[in-house]
């Protein structure tokens, strides 16, 4: 069960869901949309990999859980396209996972520019933003076919706050992800237990001074 006042720290500021392959971080980023679905918050979870749609089913398969909508992918209810969907997104308080698992890195990338440039435009409501292999989308060095892409997400974060945006990220490192992104991420999580707490791991030898500030063993307030 996720601590009431660590929930509490996902609702104010932006975090990032760090550990390598098979540390727990979709599993622990599912375990805090589904707090917030709880809650009754507005969320949007951007998933390249196809495996956040089971937020909808119970943990057997046989019966609804959160009334989320797919959009896109193999289990997607409706097709999707950027700057509409984004526009759906702030009109009604609709959760939504988006599935880019179908598409190819150039149409992903068109995508998500479109999408975040319009979502950035238009929201003014609390809106709690999950962005899954987050370094794809804000590569500490993007090619010149994803730099806009990667603009559009840097200003979400960096200047999103004031219009409701809450963001966690889930890269594998924080060297990977872009460092003006990395500037506006209040917390670092690494070598995840599920809600165990522990952060113990060479993963923060990527991160400034500052940010380890108070790491290593069990994490307080607002962090993961």
């Amino acid at each position: 069960m996720l601590d009431p006042e660590i929930l509490q720290g996902t609702l104010s500021q932006h975090l990032a869901i760090i550990g390598k392959t098979g540390a727990g971080k979709t599993y622990t980023a599912k375990g805090i949309a589904e707090r917030l679905l709880e809650a009754g918050r507005r969320l949007c979870v951007i998933d390249p990999t196809g495996v956040w749609w089971g937020l909808r089913s119970s943990a057997d398969g046989t019966e609804p859980a959160y009334p989320v909508v797919v959009f896109g992918g193999e289990h997607g209810d409706v097709p999707k396209a950027g700057e509409r969907l984004a526009e759906l997104l702030c009109e009604r308080s609709i959760p939504a996972i988006i599935d880019l698992s179908e598409f190819t890195n150039a149409g992903r990338h068109r995508f998500m520019t479109a999408f975040a440039a319009t979502l950035y435009r238009l929201n003014r409501r609390p809106l709690h933003l999950i962005i899954d292999e987050a370094d794809e989308f804000a590569p500490q060095n993007p090619l010149a076919e994803a730099k806009r892409m990667s603009g559009e997400i840097d200003r979400i974060v960096r200047r999103g706050r004031a219009r409701g945006f809450r963001v966690t990220m889930i890269p594998q490192r924080p060297a990977v992800l872009h460092k003006n992104v990395l500037t506006q991420i209040n917390t670092y999580p690494a070598t995840l237990t599920m809600w165990g707490l522990k952060c113990r791991s060479p993963l923060l030898a990527d991160l400034p001074p500052e940010k380890t500030k108070g790491s290593s063993g069990s994490l307080g307030s607002g962090l993961l």
